[in-house]
């Protein structure tokens, strides 16, 4: 079982997925639970949602991040899934069209109104993310948001009514000013920060310079391969999709 306060989890003696119920928790007051919840519906694990949590002994609370450091990838997926469905249901008590107070469906992880009968299930924004080539370099790009001399790659969420080439084009367009073609898919990642799906593509430049926005994109250039070896503290980590992405750039230009 998971223990999420907030956007952090509970790790305890070193471990992640604790051997709990729903009854024998005392580290905080217990918010929501996937106790009502169909049993192991999508194979996710249960899961305590804990205000004013207490701590034992070596207890701690990690932030989502710090899982795929510690415990890795496939556990980070885990936790992702589970958090999300907790944060939707802190967030989420009352039906949006009648306010009444939302139940807990038995055949899935929806929500239902015992009012006006409508049914709500947990969002998820779709979201682009590309590796631009041109001369075998690569572009690379400072976001507002990211810490100083950090740098990473175009992205941006899908606007309602677009593809998801639509969204790559535009966000290129809006943020670089830069024209693309052969835009290929590369892979997926679930983000649960707070609730994205990311969708990875490879594009060539076509026509234009860059011209960043000003607001979003502070700064962005072409890198060489050799150059973005050199910089690897300061793009994005882990398994994210983006560094997944900029290794698939570097593997191919060797």
């Amino acid at each position: 079982m998971f223990v999420f306060n907030d956007n952090k989890i509970l790790v305890r003696e070193n471990n992640i997925d604790l051997d709990l119920d729903f009854k024998n928790f005392d580290g905080g007051t217990i918010i929501n639970t996937s106790k009502d919840l169909p049993a192991n519906w999508q194979n996710l694990p249960a899961w305590l949602d804990v205000k004013d949590p207490v701590l034992k002994d070596d207890d701690e609370y990690i932030n989502l991040r710090a899982v795929w450091h510690k415990f890795g990838y496939e556990i980070f997926l885990k936790v992702g899934g589970a958090w999300q469905f907790a944060n939707w249901f802190r967030n989420a008590q009352f039906c949006s069209h009648c306010g009444e107070i939302l139940k807990p469906r038995d055949r899935d992880y929806g929500r239902y109104c015992p009012k006006c009968e409508r049914v709500f299930y947990a969002p998820l924004s779709p979201a682009v993310i590309v590796a631009i080539e041109k001369n075998n370099k690569l572009l690379l790009a400072h976001n507002s948001a990211m810490p100083a001399n950090r740098f990473s790659l175009i992205a941006g969420f899908v606007e309602p009514g677009e593809t998801l080439e639509q969204a790559v084009e535009r966000e290129v367009k809006e943020e670089v000013s830069l024209k693309i073609a052969d835009i290929k898919y590369f892979a997926s990642q679930p983000w649960p920060f707070p609730n994205s799906l990311m969708f990875g593509f490879n594009a060539k430049w076509a026509d234009n310079n860059i011209n960043v926005d000003g607001e979003e994109i502070l700064d962005a250039n072409w890198y060489s391969c050799d150059e973005i070896k050199n910089m690897l503290d300061n793009i994005p980590d882990g398994a994210s999709i983006a560094r997944r992405l900029i290794n698939n750039f570097i593997a191919n230009h060797v």
